[in-house]
């Protein structure tokens, strides 16, 4: 019986191997980190920063658009060009000056961006510097209008590519365009 018994143990078939080889895993992470090298040399950070910041102005001038219709005071935007920030003021009285009591928040752009034109030409006959509104605001009514038509331009120093934010008065719509080096789209 002893035989049989030998038999037995060296005809089980061997149980399939687990895990992976040094050299798998070796080759694997190396492949991953080609294509990941390959992806990252695709990715424009500056675009990228620019769309950013661009989009952060569209939904600051939205919010204050829209805090105006809910409280039904005047919020006032100011864009900080030497400071490259946005200054949102509820002007709950409505008097066009920063009061005691009165919220005003400040919102820095992000990612090296500027209020600046660079090489982008004017959009649309928005031709003065890289804010066109009178001292450098806007005031939205309670009605949601804005106190002016006018366009806000953000680029980073030394790119030719640029994004504009422009507010129509009637509606106090904000909407933002890119510069791609040869003209002007809706994004």
């Amino acid at each position: 019986m002893h035989g049989d018994e030998e038999m037995q143990a060296t005809s089980q078939p061997s149980l399939p191997r687990r895990g992976f080889t040094s050299f798998e895993l070796v080759l694997t992470l190396a492949l991953i980190g080609l294509i990941l090298a390959l992806g990252v040399t695709r990715v424009d950070s500056s675009t990228w920063r620019l769309d950013t910041a661009g989009q952060d102005v569209v939904q600051h001038v939205r919010a204050a658009r829209a805090l105006a219709v809910l409280r039904q005071h005047d919020v006032v935007v100011i864009f900080d060009v030497g400071a490259s920030a946005i200054v949102v003021h509820e002007d709950a009285n409505s008097d066009g000056a920063i009061d005691a009591g009165e919220r005003v928040r400040r919102q820095p752009l992000e990612g090296n961006v500027h209020f600046t034109r660079s090489a982008a030409p004017h959009f649309a006959g928005f031709a003065a510097g890289p804010v066109t509104f009178r001292s450098s605001s806007v005031t939205f009514r309670r009605n949601g209008s804005a106190s002016e038509e006018g366009a806000v331009y953000l680029s980073r120093r030394g790119i030719e590519k640029a994004r504009v934010v422009v507010i129509r008065r009637a509606t106090g719509y904000a909407e933002m365009f890119r510069y791609n080096g040869s003209g002007w789209l809706s994004d």
